[in-house]
């Protein structure tokens, strides 16, 4: 994981491959970075981006009685 202090944006990789991620402060940040990116040749076009939100609670564990 890569991030830089104080601005809310970093990115890493998943040990599972090839699946990358980003965080960034807002949606509206994450699509202007993806279009900019696009725009300067920086993305493959073969690269397929999604923008989601956080789900930004814990898990949650439901336990069932057996039967």
């Amino acid at each position: 994981l890569r991030a830089r202090a104080g601005d809310g944006i970093g990115i890493g990789q998943s040990s599972w491959g090839p699946t990358g991620f980003g965080f960034v402060p807002s949606e509206a940040a994450a699509r202007a970075m993806v279009d900019s990116a696009r725009q300067h040749g920086l993305l493959d076009p073969a690269l397929t981006v999604h923008v989601v939100g956080l789900r930004n609670r814990g898990a949650q564990l439901l336990l069932r009685a057996p039967g």
